[in-house]
């Protein structure tokens, strides 16, 4: 009966210790097919975007290929790792699916064409390879998850929202880059420049055309998340219905191809419920009116 015991104990280790070796052999192999998969999309997204980025972008991804010269703006700088348009929070790198976005849309308004006809796994794999020209990919401070983007709201065009946008776009000194009316003229725009001191010009909403895009909640995005290598901040203190309230009043713009309504604004203290009473109100609260005249009375008796 012991010998039964001890050869199925023995057994049992034996059993035990082929299937982990079994499991190991396997983890193994997996991970060098992920690593042979890994180099593959890379030689095939090298390949791509030699072919169909190196001319703006250059070869070493630092935006100086041969037709940079002649394109303004000026192609991204990939080993800055710095891009405009992505969900993430100003200053951080983009998601794959940021920038997946921004190849299959391009960029309106630019040199950057959309590239939707080529097949994803190439589009991925140029996304993979655009990572290997900046350590900012390496450094893990540099990722945030995305900025989360709510639906619009279905009276969205309604003239509450756009009063509420064109009182966010004062207050907040939007003016200052776009102008008082949106056209892309306000007093900054002349010496405004990129992260690599190239001369950049601040949208013009008259002329409808937004880089990131012009559904609403493209624009939302740009609001909350600005456009890193810009000036334009990123302004998460709005609350939800403000953003909403610009991007209305952004459309409107667009849609008239200036502001119809200039002058129809709240004063911008009421977005923080900071106005301070009428002189007259405040006078008679603290019964300073009264003691004045009394005052006065006297003097003159």
């Amino acid at each position: 009966m012991r010998n039964l015991l001890a050869v199925g104990t023995t057994l049992f280790v034996c059993l035990t210790m082929s299937a982990a070796s079994a499991q190991t052999r396997t983890a193994g192999a997996e991970a060098m097919l992920s690593a042979v998969q890994a180099q593959e999309r890379l030689a095939l997204g090298k390949t791509v975007y030699e072919r169909h980025c190196s001319g703006c972008h250059g070869l070493e991804g630092n935006g100086e290929g041969p037709a940079a010269r002649w394109l303004d703006p000026k192609p991204r700088d990939f080993t800055l790792g710095t891009f405009k348009f992505r969900t993430t929070p100003s200053g951080f790198l983009p998601t794959d699916d940021d920038l997946l976005r921004t190849i299959r849309e391009g960029v309106h308004g630019t040199s950057m064409p959309s590239w939707r006809l080529l097949p994803e796994t190439q589009q991925r794999a140029v996304i993979a390879y655009i990572k290997t020209f900046s350590d900012a990919w390496n450094d893990p401070d540099k990722y945030a998850d995305p900025v989360p983007i709510p639906y619009p709201p279905k009276d969205l065009k309604d003239q509450r929202h756009v009063r509420l946008g064109r009182t966010v776009f004062r207050a907040m000194g939007c003016a200052k880059c776009h102008g008082e009316t949106g056209g892309g003229d306000g007093p900054s725009s002349k010496d405004m420049t990129d992260d690599k001191g190239n001369p950049i010009r601040p949208a013009n909403f008259h002329r409808g055309v937004l880089r990131g895009g012009r559904t609403p909640r493209d624009i939302y995005r740009t609001i909350v998340t600005g456009i890193s290598g810009t000036p334009m901040p990123g302004f998460t203190s709005l609350t939800e219905a403000q953003v909403w309230g610009l991007v209305a009043y952004v459309r409107e713009v667009i849609k008239h191809r200036g502001d119809p309504n200039p002058d129809d604004f709240d004063p911008p203290c009421t977005l923080w419920n900071t106005c301070a009473p009428p002189a007259d109100d405040a006078k008679a609260e603290n019964g300073t009116e009264g003691a004045a005249g009394a005052e006065t009375e006297g003097d003159e008796g």
